[in-house]
């Protein structure tokens, strides 16, 4: 019906137009009136609506997610928990539009490692040595949509934070690289962590520079440093259950750990 009045409306306008130069009665103008049909039929049909590339009912101009995988999905719908327009948990990776991307799994809490800025949620291994660790190359669909405290819009994420409770059950292969980002545990808790690494710094994260709040390491298992100093390195290894070297600025409060720690440096 809406496509049936567009073709009316053309054929209207380009009547007038012709009617127009029929009345200037001159040789002249049957040039410009053929070169004309073509600019007027696109400009005479201009205000045709672009269709939707998915079945949200959002216009691809608006559309932060044009291939809604839900054909369900609407752009009111309960499933766009930070109405973004980005489905939750099928193209969003922040569904509550905090700049958090939300951690459910075990292997997406280990993919952490892949950008521990925070910035995008990547689950590729980086096979290059020669590709930065640092590099953001993952995905930000949906990252932010909210406001934060002070009324600010969040556009982008820098962190990630617990959806729900995760036993580990394989040990776990230390964050070796700086974390800068925001871990927000949300009060949830990790239980089965088992480390035992030879790294300098050991930890859940090795090493942090941003920030850690509101997590719980459970269980009776432990974390173990067989750290073994050369003389380009430290003789004590920094050794915690939650963070093995807290850089200077970063952050780390409302969090506990029940592991035991055991340091075996044979210095």
């Amino acid at each position: 019906m809406e496509k049936e009045k567009i073709r009316k409306n053309k054929k209207e306008c380009l009547t007038n137009i012709l009617a127009f130069y029929q009345t200037l009665g001159t040789r002249v103008f049957g040039f410009l009136l053929i070169c004309s049909f073509a600019v007027v039929w696109g400009a005479c049909g201009s205000a045709e609506p672009t269709e939707p590339t998915d079945t949200d009912g959002i216009a691809d101009t608006n559309d932060l997610c044009m291939t809604s995988q839900n054909t369900s999905f609407t752009s009111n719908s309960n499933n766009d928990t930070d109405r973004d327009g980005c489905e939750d948990a099928v193209e969003d990776v922040d569904d509550n539009g905090n700049g958090l991307i939300e951690i459910t799994t075990e292997a997406m809490l280990d993919n952490m490692r892949y950008n521990p800025m925070g910035t995008s949620y990547d689950d590729e291994e980086q096979d290059d040595p020669n590709v930065d660790p640092n590099a953001d190359e993952g995905d930000k669909t949906g990252c932010g949509g909210g406001v934060d405290t002070e009324g600010n819009d969040i556009i982008t994420c820098n962190g990630y934070e617990l959806s729900n409770d995760i036993t580990l059950m394989e040990d776990w292969p230390i964050i070796t690289e700086d974390f800068t980002g925001t871990f927000d545990g949300k009060g949830f808790s990790i239980s089965g962590l088992i480390i035992s690494s030879g790294n300098v710094n050991v930890g859940f994260f090795a090493r942090v520079s941003g920030t850690v709040r509101d997590i719980h390491l459970t269980g009776t298992s432990s974390v173990t440093s067989t750290h073994t100093p050369d003389s380009s390195s430290s003789s004590v290894a920094s050794l915690g259950s939650l963070v093995g070297l807290l850089e200077q600025g970063a952050k780390v409060w409302s969090s506990s750990s029940t592991l035991s720690i055991i340091a075996s440096d044979t210095a």
